[in-house]
């Protein structure tokens, strides 16, 4: 049985996705190519947001007393 690597259709599948080649439908399937770097994967990475400061609330008080 020949497998072939093909681009995944979800990030959540990886790098690339191996098929049968047999399933291999060139309308909908891109052959992955190990070393090729993707334009959008090229761009220099963004610089870190400064992390918020945390959100300081009022204390609830109890109007309605004790039961």
């Amino acid at each position: 049985m020949a497998v072939l690597r093909i681009k995944p259709s979800h990030p959540s599948q990886g790098d690339f996705v191996i098929i049968e080649e047999e399933n291999f439908n060139h309308e909908i399937h891109e052959l992955y190519v190990e070393g090729k770097v993707e334009e959008k994967q090229r761009r220099e990475p963004k610089e870190p947001k400064a992390p918020k400061e945390p959100e300081v609330k009022e204390p609830v008080i109890n109007t309605l007393g004790d039961k």
